[in-house]
């Protein structure tokens, strides 16, 4: 089975709808997607009704930002129930604390002379959960940055000169939102976090006694070494192994299809994929 498990649309900082990604996954084989926007699940559904009557399967899920004392981590909850009020008002809740870490973020850029208001981000992404891509987007449009790898790369990636910490959940907390709604916990593209081997193994350690259920171990950017380490971690500690491309656009990720991740059977088993 060739899968994607981990895509994002326009519901947050991607750039393709709900509705696209479904038909360019189908042009590219693939038999299995999750839909995996920030801090929302507002393109599943829509996903879901795109892919009826089409050999694809269509997985919930959400990526939740965390915070682990300092460091910034990021939680897939795969096979997530969407559809109740109490999973919206929780959604509600974190991106609240989302539009406050924008809010700061453009305050902070206006004080190096780069003008974007938060109604400006509003009117330009309607109907969107904004992140720092959309703004990222404006600032090349107004001519603040010459593309969009250099907006993020001088301003607001973790050592850009605009960055702005936010208020978010625990790993301990976006673990437990996961399983609340009945989802499983993975840790996504673990490299991100720049740990030593040892550090890593401790973290997943520590992750997999306070629930967590998989690793990303095939993300798309990983190396042999990064992929081989972080199956070995998985097998250890009994957490089943996710893939996927992390697309967003033409300048994040790669093409849907270009590489594609092969479950095996406990991981086909986890997220019910099994034919």
């Amino acid at each position: 089975m060739k899968t994607d498990l981990h895509i994002h649309t326009n519901c947050s900082d991607g750039s393709l709808s709900p509705e696209q990604i479904v038909e360019r996954a189908c042009a590219a084989g693939l038999d299995a997607i999750a839909i995996t926007d920030h801090d929302n699940a507002n393109g599943v559904e829509r996903a879901c009704l795109a892919a009826r009557g089409k050999a694809l399967k269509v997985v919930a899920g959400i990526e939740l930002s965390a915070y682990d004392r300092e460091m910034e981590t990021h939680m897939l909850g795969l096979g997530i129930d969407y559809s109740g009020e109490r999973f919206k008002e929780s959604m509600s809740k974190i991106q609240a604390l989302r539009h406050e870490r924008n809010r700061c973020l453009l305050e902070r850029l206006r004080e190096l002379d780069i003008s974007i208001s938060f109604e400006e981000l509003e009117s330009a992404f309607p109907h969107e959960v904004h992140g720092r891509s959309h703004i990222a987007r404006l600032m090349v449009k107004k001519g603040y940055a010459s593309d969009f790898k250099s907006a993020f790369s001088e301003y607001l990636a973790p050592e850009g000169r605009a960055y702005v910490k936010s208020r978010r959940l625990s790993v301990e907390q976006a673990i437990e939102l996961s399983h609340r709604y009945g989802g499983k916990a993975v840790l996504a593209h673990p490299a991100k976090l720049k740990m030593n081997a040892t550090q890593a193994e401790g973290f997943v350690a520590y992750l997999k006694r306070v629930g967590l259920d998989g690793i990303e171990a095939d993300y798309f950017a990983h190396t042999n070494v990064e992929r081989d380490f972080f199956r070995y971690l998985a097998d250890k500690y009994g957490l089943f192994v996710t893939g996927g491309s992390d697309f967003h656009n033409a300048d994040y990720g790669v093409e849907l299809g270009e590489k594609c991740f092969l479950p095996d059977e406990k991981t086909l088993d986890a997220l019910g994929l099994k034919e």
